[in-house]
């Protein structure tokens, strides 16, 4: 799928791109040393290792007249020291692509693609629920593209596509093909009334070369709607409601309904704090339940001076999950996220993090279990293209099953160096 958008492209633009090219190219090198504690995510019968990671990364920007192009590409050469059999060419890359066919109409282009070993993964910026126990190899890849219309300053119509992928080489776990059609109205009228309406279709299919899948492929579709009303420059209010369908393809599971109504606030105190909050109740059906749940979610970012900045993330809710490593569907979960990033001096900044979830699954076993995810960093600049930093990182599960419990702790220490070409 990458290489298509890829030979397209050029194919298609390289003409527009040497009239009216301007472009920026930019190399990073970063090479790393890890010693991890437990590399297998066991409970029992830990085993450690020293990974050396060595990544060459290249930023490439072109800004044309009416088009733009951005690839980022990432490989790492993964070395394990006592484990040589899970060393692992590792590849990111990132293309984006957008043409403005008039002021209003423009098309746009992106794809993520990851092949990886590390078993505690992120998509996106969002972290893996379910992880894998062995470090095997896996491949994700996301592609959208969308078609824009800006008809006034605040007020947009897009329509959309997205293809995922998630392919295994463990043959234990389920090889998984999404595809999403979406449409999506946003209407303000004036700059302090506004409404959106989203809606997706979703085709998710899954197979297993080893047993059955956890869960089997499913058509559905999800509706969410809000108004959005500015009070004034600070404070904005939105309320709306959201339905979720997933019909799945065996007569022997039943279809899964969500539906939710929600109510949030969004305050910007000043220039240095923002603030939000929310509430809402969700209703599932067809997993045994029947009956509404509350959620809240609270939010807060504040730079305390020039050098600190602090935020604070609570929420209640739920999500479902057909893209990770296990396909978890309906999960119930509290979360936490705090950080803080501290100026020491011009050229040192200390990173503090910390992420706390709460599951509660409805299809898988075990059927709860708690992730806390600790991170402290220390990097230090020694020249304008040289810097080093050391990482502390805590990781632990506690699961209604002990099988599942762990315990894992890695501490590293890297050296960038940063080139830049225009």
């Amino acid at each position: 799928m990458l290489q298509v958008f890829f030979i397209l492209f050029f194919f298609i633009f390289s003409p527009t791109i040497v009239s009216y090219a301007k472009q920026q190219k930019e190399l990073l090198l970063t090479v790393s040393t890890e010693y991890n504690d437990n590399i297998y995510l066991r409970s029992k019968n830990k085993e450690s290792d020293f990974i050396t990671y060595i990544s060459p990364a290249i930023k490439y920007d072109n800004f044309f007249k009416k088009n733009y192009l951005r690839i980022f590409y990432t490989p790492t050469w993964t070395i394990y020291y006592s484990h040589p059999e899970s060393n692992t060419l590792r590849h990111d890359i990132t293309f984006n692509f957008s043409h403005y066919f008039t002021r209003h109409l423009n098309l746009s282009i992106n794809e993520h693609y990851i092949k990886s070993e590390e078993p505690l993964e992120k998509i996106g910026k969002k972290i893996s629920q379910t992880v894998r126990r062995e470090r095997n190899v896996y491949e994700r890849n996301r592609v959208e593209s969308n078609l824009k219309w800006q008809y006034n300053k605040y007020s947009y119509l897009k329509l959309g596509y997205i293809y995922q992928f998630l392919y295994n080489r463990d043959p234990t776990y389920d090889d998984t093909n999404q595809e999403t059609f979406y449409l999506k109205l946003k209407r303000w009228p004036d700059i302090k009334h506004g409404i959106n309406l989203n809606f997706f279709y979703e085709r998710n299919r899954t197979s297993r070369e080893i047993g059955r899948p956890e869960l089997p492929g499913f058509d559905g579709y999800e509706v969410n709607m809000f108004y959005s009303k500015r009070m004034n420059q600070r404070l904005e209010l939105n309320f709306g409601f959201n339905l979720i369908k997933r019909g799945f393809l065996e007569e022997n599971i039943k279809d899964r309904y969500v539906r939710s109504y929600f109510f949030n606030v969004f305050y910007r105190k000043s220039p240095l704090t923002d603030l939000s909050f929310g509430i809402f109740q969700f209703r599932p059906y067809g997993v045994g339940l029947n009956k509404y749940f509350t959620g809240y979610r609270f939010n807060i970012k504040k730079k305390i001076s020039k050098r600190t900045q602090i935020s604070f993330f609570l929420k209640r809710s739920w999500d479902v999950g057909y893209l990770e490593a296990r396909r978890r569907g309906f999960t119930r979960y509290t979360r936490i996220n705090s950080s803080l990033i501290k100026r020491i001096s011009k050229t040192t900044v200390f990173n503090y993090s910390f992420y706390y979830r709460r599951n509660h699954y409805y299809h898988l076993r075990p059927s709860r279990d708690t992730i806390y995810i600790l991170n402290l960093g220390l990097q230090k600049e020694i020249t304008p293209s040289l810097s080093v930093a050391l990482t502390y990182r805590y990781d632990e599960m506690t699961s209604s099953v002990r099988t599942y419990n762990y315990v894992s702790h890695s501490i590293s220490f890297s050296f960038q160096y940063y080139f830049k070409k225009r």
